[in-house]
């Protein structure tokens, strides 16, 4: 299963989310801890390159989708 606003997941988690507002960008990164062999990631593209750049700067292997 690919990335896709349109996925079931979504109207699961967020039931009337219409797909128009950032609900689901990730841009906060504090509980990567609890991840400590995460190497790679693929965000949904929301043009945060600091994003990008705090995912690198811990190592992992980070790029929109």
């Amino acid at each position: 299963m690919g990335m896709d606003g349109g996925n079931e997941i979504h109207l699961e988690v967020a039931p009337n989310w219409d797909g128009e507002d950032g609900l689901f960008d990730v841009d906060e990164f504090a509980d990567l801890r609890h991840f400590p062999d995460l190497k790679s990631m693929t965000l949904f593209c929301t043009g945060n390159e600091e994003a990008l750049e705090t995912l690198r700067a811990r190592g992992i292997e980070a790029d929109w989708l």
